[in-house]
């Protein structure tokens, strides 16, 4: 089987079981962006309305992912009888799909339960944007710009992970996960967790992807972020003055806006981390330095001709999308 026959399929059944949970999800529950794709955040939907969901729709969920991890299984079968020959990448892509699906079944499966009110799952959520501050902004850089090469743009935001200090109290706490991916390839070039929502853990993480680069910034590099406190604080700011980087921010409160960045904690948390649960925030880091190079050197995307993040980063102009792009046909047509 053909690496795109796979990933077609794969992009084909996130789409169906997406589209699913959409009719039992509030428009506040997902977040459309300019991948193409959907991000919903599952701890919201965790006390869905499964009663009005209907049972028809979970017999579709449960039909399409038991014949979509048979074709999974039949392609790691038939390319392990390669030997030599067997496209590992292809191999663990459709390993890391049957799990997805195995956390995606489970997620149903806790949904329903918590409707009954069998399930102990707490339903926990956190703020991490404040952008009720007096710091300086900065105007949109990038709202019709189509990046063409690594390092052109750099997109950074903050999500939160949560800690179960203690399983049978349910008694809880937060971790937040600050992120800079390069908008061209998607890869996730710098990282940090922190224990709090203090700016010098996104610094920490803005400090890795600058070592990437070798004390030399690429020529006209944007950093694009939301206007929370810690991407508007002087200590995160200077930093990117001192590089020469352009500051660019949202200019509302809409995830559209940082969509790129957006999709990336999707794909962390949504995931790559789905249905895994931490007690310490150790565990968490172990868990997501595993999954960071998973998606940066594993997983292909649509949005990159179906190359990995760090494929692409070996690569200049503009790459094919398995999907249309209204928004960059839109800037297009207003430069013609």
């Amino acid at each position: 089987m053909k690496k795109n026959n796979l990933w077609m399929l794969a992009a084909i059944l996130w789409s169906s079981l997406i589209a699913i949970s959409l009719t039992a999800c509030s428009s506040d529950d997902a977040v459309g962006d300019d991948e193409g794709e959907i991000v919903i955040d599952y701890s919201k939907t965790m006390s869905m309305p499964w009663e009005q969901y209907g049972k028809e729709n979970v017999t579709i969920v449960e039909s399409g992912t038991v014949a979509f991890r048979e074709v999974c299984q039949n392609t790691i079968a038939y390319e392990t009888s390669l030997n030599d020959e067997a496209d590992t990448i292809l191999v663990n892509y459709a390993k890391f799909l049957i799990d997805s699906i195995t956390k995606y079944e489970q997620h149903v499966t806790d949904s329903i339960r918590a409707v009954n009110g069998e399930n102990d799952i707490v339903d926990c959520r956190a703020r991490t944007t404040n952008s009720d501050h007096d710091l300086p902004l900065y105007p949109n850089l990038v709202k019709e710009l189509i990046p063409l090469r690594p390092n052109q743009v750099w997109v950074s935001d903050i999500t939160y992970m949560v800690i179960y200090l203690n399983a049978q109290t349910g008694e809880y706490d937060f971790c937040y996960l600050s992120l800079v991916t390069d908008y061209y390839t998607k890869e996730i070039i710098g990282w940090c967790v922190g224990e709090t929502l203090e700016a010098k853990f996104a610094i920490e993480a803005l400090n890795m992807a600058l070592g990437r680069l070798g004390g030399n910034p690429a020529s006209g590099l944007i950093h694009h972020s939301d206007r929370g406190v810690q991407y508007a604080s002087y200590a995160y700011t200077d930093i990117l003055k001192e590089n020469n980087i352009r500051i660019s921010m949202t200019e509302c409160g809409d995830p559209k806006e940082n969509a790129v960045a957006e999709r990336v904690n999707g794909v962390i948390k949504n995931e790559l981390l789905m249905g895994m649960s931490f007690s310490s925030i150790d565990e968490v880091k172990s868990a997501l330095k595993v999954a960071i190079d998973f998606y940066n050197n594993e997983r292909p995307h649509m949005s990159l001709d179906w190359k990995t993040p760090a494929e692409a980063a070996l690569c200049t102009g503009e790459l094919q999308k398995a999907w249309k792009s209204y928004r960059e046909d839109a800037i297009r047509a207003k430069a013609a």
